[in-house]
């Protein structure tokens, strides 16, 4: 990537790099790192295709993102569960709001 500067100081790009950084710029969210995206940048400026690396890099990302997904779940049940003893112990609520929790309570219907 040959970087023209011009008079006034701003970097000038043609549309090659354009298109290079826009791939650096949509991959990076995706969860490649900078040296796989140039893994796959380099292997494609050769001619080969990068897409068995890049299928490999696809299902390392989604075992993580699986990983992470269960962890952030198995988190929020526990903030979640933290946050209802919280409330019923100091019984803190917005007032007149909602009834008060009564467990396994069995209400009987009146016979006819």
């Amino acid at each position: 990537m040959l970087i023209q500067v011009s008079a006034s100081g701003y970097k000038r790009f043609d549309e090659k790099d354009m298109k290079r950084l826009g791939f650096i710029r949509r991959a990076k969210p995706l969860g490649y790192t900078l040296d796989e995206i140039k893994q796959i940048i380099e292997k494609s400026r050769k001619g080969k295709s990068p897409c068995p690396m890049v299928r490999d890099l696809i299902q390392r990302c989604i075992q993580t993102h699986r990983h992470r997904n269960l962890m952030l779940a198995v988190m929020s049940g526990i903030v979640h569960g933290l946050r209802l003893n919280f409330l019923e112990y100091y019984n803190w609520s917005v007032s007149e709001e909602g009834y008060p929790f009564e467990a396994f309570s069995k209400k009987e219907k009146p016979n006819a």
